[in-house]
């Protein structure tokens, strides 16, 4: 009694008969299709973050960092930070200079906040007032948000920290993908 011993439709034996698999299963054709469709999706991803970055940088002066960069800055112009883990990675506090640097777990700065006025995203500076710094950043193409003070255009999201004079005393642009 050789050969193949397997289950089928109640039956046992080498006599029981596999289900015909031309052109696959449907279990198999869905889980191909599910499949080509996510590396159609991240590849989509990978190559829009790449040239998007190099825009999206441009407009950041906060002592030359970028993001999506592997730098590793945990000492900014001459400061070391003091490093907080988070959800996503860790931060990179830099409290002397007002700046924060976040990076998730794959070593990527993901996000860049600044509290320091000689900073800019945007052209836009803590102690700018909101109004104006709304103004010049839906220009740049950015879409409000959920709340007053956020805005996303893309993988991005850009939040205004403002007082209850209407100043802004914070910015933060992060990657959210």
């Amino acid at each position: 009694m050789g050969g193949l011993f397997c289950f089928h439709g109640g039956q046992a034996g080498p006599e029981a008969r596999m289900p015909d698999t031309k052109g696959g299963s449907w279990f198999d054709r869905t889980v191909l299709f599910a499949l080509l469709a996510l590396l159609t999706l991240a590849a989509d991803g990978c190559g829009r973050n790449t040239v998007r970055s190099d825009e999206i940088n441009k407009e950041i002066d906060v002592f030359g960092v970028t993001l999506l960069s592997r730098e590793d800055l945990n000492v900014l112009k001459g400061v070391k930070a003091a490093s907080e883990p988070c959800l996503k990675g860790c931060v990179y506090i830099f409290d002397s200079l007002d700046v924060s640097i976040g990076y998730g777990h794959d070593g990527v700065v993901r996000m860049i906040t600044s509290h320091n006025p000689k900073n800019s995203i945007f052209g836009i500076s803590p102690g700018n007032e909101f109004a104006a710094a709304r103004e010049k950043i839906l220009l740049a193409g950015f879409a409000q948000g959920l709340t007053p003070y956020k805005f996303t255009k893309e993988i991005y999201l850009l939040t205004f920290l403002v007082n209850e004079s209407g100043m802004v005393f914070g910015i933060s642009l992060e990657i959210i993908d």
